[in-house]
């Protein structure tokens, strides 16, 4: 049963996302604010109700965030969780290493102030697609969707 239940939420996931290549695409992202996009991808690992996800990565003694490096993410080395900056990897290193905490982004879309996000958590292999707008500075979050696979 269990099976069946994650191969229709794999199946709707499929059905209401296009699949993406390995690397994050490119769909509006303006890197001629790079302050707001730090604070966009800050935002997205800050998730509130992301947070119980990252339990058992602390309890692993693994202390420092990986996001898997692709073109979008030039320049984030402002980014920080757990007190410590976060470490991209590029995604054939983090499978040579076999890194299992890690996070991809697939899809970043800013349009003027608002953005859809579309990531991955390999700690716990869930997929977490989320919209936001800008407002007073920051990133608010609208809405989100968080599905363990």
């Amino acid at each position: 049963m269990k099976f069946i239940k994650s191969l229709i939420i794999i199946m709707l996931l499929n059905s209401c996302i296009n699949i993406r290549d390995k690397n994050a695409k490119s769909n509006g992202v303006d890197h001629s604010d790079s302050t707001k996009f730090i604070q966009l991808i800050q935002a997205t690992i800050d998730l509130p109700e992301l947070q119980q996800y990252y339990i058992a990565q602390n309890n692993q003694n693994l202390n420092q965030l990986i996001i898997v490096d692709n073109r979008d993410l030039k320049g984030t080395g402002k980014l920080n969780k757990f007190g410590r900056p976060i470490t991209l990897i590029k995604e054939k290193d983090i499978s040579d290493k076999k890194i299992i905490f890690f996070i991809r982004y697939d899809e970043i879309t800013i349009k003027k102030d608002s953005a859809f996000v579309d990531y991955y958590y390999g700690g716990k292999n869930i997929e977490i697609i989320s919209n936001y707008f800008f407002k007073n500075g920051k990133w608010e979050i609208i809405k989100y969707q968080i599905w363990e696979l």
